[in-house]
């Protein structure tokens, strides 16, 4: 006896944004943080964030290098990573170093030099759940929007000292990639950031999410991705980059059930805005 499968269709949105912090604008040094997005189909894509190392030459060009291979590194073999984190440790550390080896041989540099953080989710949609796997080497906050509500999957690491972390390129790489997998039934949502959006978007005495998080989610739910990018790029340089000297970046993606539309107009609360400074520290609504 057949049966009826009834798919279910999602909507997907996502915003990224990196901007040059205000120290590396004195010094004439380029933005070293890189977002990518990218949707292979309506139900599986990813995003990723990389922080290049301030001290190297060409680490902007290394956190491109790992953040535009990684989707085509995981997909075709997304459930067979899925259900084995240390391959799939070994296998990204693998083909990101070869490929950054090979750039910095076109480069005439060292691999060091091309020295980045990397932090990602990969996702895909199957019968109305969204099974996703998401890793992070180095510091940076990842957070994810479920209807339990804002929480973090994965915190900062630091190395022995508070300015010091853990890249791709580190020896020690395969012991500080952490990588998290889950399921979840519903709408979605992942927001991914480097340690200088982090210093107004994480609260480090409580370790949680600032209240704005949660602002960020309900507008990727409610708007358009023009409207988003906009917003998000006027708080990153109007405001977040002015707590920190670092570069600031960020890449948030919303997987959403397709349901009837409902009007966004109308509520105060969803209005686009730029954030503000709490009393306390961090940035509110």
């Amino acid at each position: 006896m057949g049966r009826n499968l009834l798919m279910t269709e999602y909507r997907v949105k996502a915003l990224g944004q990196a901007v040059q912090g205000r120290g590396h604008a004195l010094k004439n040094i380029p933005c070293q943080d890189m977002v990518f997005f990218k949707k292979f189909t309506k139900t599986e894509g990813f995003t990723a964030l990389a922080d290049g190392a301030g001290s190297c030459s060409f680490s902007e060009a290394g956190a491109e290098v790992c953040t535009k291979s990684l989707g085509e590194i995981i997909r075709g073999k997304f459930f067979r990573y899925y259900r084995n984190k240390s391959l799939l440790r070994a296998e990204i550390l693998a083909e990101l170093l070869k490929r950054l080896r090979k750039k910095a041989e076109a480069l005439n540099a060292d691999i060091k030099e091309l020295s980045s953080t990397l932090l990602f989710v990969y996702w895909k949609a199957v019968n109305g759940k969204v099974y996703y796997i998401s890793g992070h080497i180095g510091d940076g906050l990842i957070i994810k929007s479920t209807k339990k509500g804002v929480e973090i999957i994965s915190y900062p690491e630091n190395g022995k000292y508070l300015n010091t972390t853990y890249f791709i390129t580190s020896s020690s790489a395969f012991d500080h990639l952490r990588i998290y997998t889950d399921c979840i039934l519903g709408d979605v949502g992942f927001l991914l950031m480097s340690d200088g959006t982090a210093e107004s978007l994480y609260t480090r005495r409580t370790k949680t999410p600032a209240p704005a998080c949660s602002i960020i989610f309900n507008w990727i739910r409610l708007y358009r991705e023009n409207r988003l990018h906009a917003a998000i790029n006027r708080n990153l340089e109007n405001l977040i980059k002015q707590k920190t000297a670092d570069d600031c970046s960020l890449t948030a993606v919303y997987i959403q059930q397709k349901k009837p539309a409902v009007s966004s107009t109308g509520s105060n609360a969803n209005k686009i805005y730029l954030f503000k400074v709490c009393k306390k520290g961090g940035i509110c609504t």
